[in-house]
C-alpha cells in the first residue's frame, strides 16, 4: 500500500528569511523565480533596457549565466543555471556590470513563495525544496 505524503509544516518563512534577495545595485524591478525542470535554476527577472556585461560567483568562483528576455513576463532575466540541490541556500552575487549587485540563492525564492503567495500548492513545492536541499547537504556532506 502506498502511504499519503505528509504535509512539511515545520518549514516556514522565518527558517529562510536569512536568504532574502539583497539588492545593492540600481536595477529596477528585481524578482526572483526557480526554474524547475530536469535541472534546477535560479532566474532573476528586471525592468528597463538589457543590461550587458552581466557575470555571477558563487563562493567567490565564477558561475555561467545566461541571459535572454522573457515575452510571458515581459521582463529580461539573468538565469543561473545548473543549481544543484545542495547548493540552492548557497548565495550567488550576480554583478550587473557598473549597476551593482544582487545576492541571492534558491531560498530567496522559498522565502517570496511563503511571505508573499497565497497559493496553498506553491508553499508545499517550496517547503519541500527546503527539505529537499537538507537532504542532498547531508547526503553530499557524510
Amino acid at each position: 500500500m502506498i502511504a499519503e505524503p505528509a504535509e512539511i509544516t515545520s518549514v516556514t518563512a522565518e527558517n529562510v528569511k536569512g536568504n532574502k534577495l539583497v539588492n545593492n545595485s540600481s536595477v529596477s524591478g528585481i524578482d526572483v523565480s526557480l526554474c524547475l525542470d530536469s535541472q534546477t535554476a535560479i532566474r532573476l527577472y528586471y525592468t528597463g533596457d538589457e543590461i550587458t556585461g552581466i557575470t555571477a560567483t558563487r563562493g567567490g568562483s565564477a558561475v555561467a549565466v545566461n541571459t535572454g528576455y522573457s515575452e510571458e513576463k515581459q521582463k529580461y532575466y539573468v538565469e543561473l543555471p545548473n543549481v544543484a540541490a545542495q547548493y540552492l541556500d548557497d548565495n550567488y552575487v550576480v554583478t550587473f556590470g557598473d549597476k551593482g549587485n544582487v545576492t541571492v540563492n534558491g531560498f530567496s525564492y522559498v522565502y517570496l513563495a511563503l511571505t508573499k503567495s497565497e497559493d496553498a500548492d506553491l508553499k508545499h513545492v517550496v517547503r519541500a525544496i527546503y527539505e529537499y536541499n537538507s537532504a542532498a547537504e547531508a547526503f553530499f556532506h557524510s
